[in-house]
């Protein structure tokens, strides 16, 4: 994305916040080729607001903000939005679970099924354990209660 898409990108964000009457700051770095980009929003005192039970309200948002780059773009937007590092720590969790289940699953030679996740969640745990040439993972179960599991060779 060039500068001027990323601020015009910033601005739409802001002008949703707006709206939602929520004051925050909104970043956009610059893309990694290959990579959704990514809007970064900083909200201390509104965060929890625009994230909700779970991600929820903020996978919500984060469509909503597609859909409405999209319309403005003409083009099939690949966004992510993250709000107070929320995306990042929870991939950070779920990499951590990830190690874990795999220590697990090594030690006992059993195989381990994770609770269930999103597809973006599920994608983590698979990106993670890849490198792994002992174990393999493979998505099990129909939504919303389709999850990982871990096995090994």
């Amino acid at each position: 994305m060039s500068t001027k898409n990323d601020q015009e990108l910033a601005a739409l964000m802001k002008e949703i916040l707006t709206h939602l009457d929520i004051q925050g700051d909104v970043q956009v770095p610059d893309a990694v080729e290959g990579l959704p980009q990514t809007v970064q929003v900083s909200s201390p005192d509104a965060g929890r607001y625009l994230i909700g039970k779970s991600g929820q309200t903020l996978h919500a948002l984060e469509h909503v903000t597609r859909l409405m780059w999209s319309r403005k773009t003409g083009e099939h937007a690949n966004l992510i939005v993250d709000v107070n590092d929320y995306r990042r720590e929870q991939a950070a969790k779920l990499a951590q679970i990830a190690h874990d289940a795999a220590t697990r699953v090594r030690s006992s030679g059993r195989s381990e099924a994770l609770e269930p996740m999103s597809s973006a969640e599920r994608r983590i745990i698979h990106t993670e354990l890849a490198t792994y040439n002992d174990i393999v993972t493979e998505s099990i179960g129909q939504e919303p209660v389709r999850r990982v599991v871990i096995k090994p060779l």
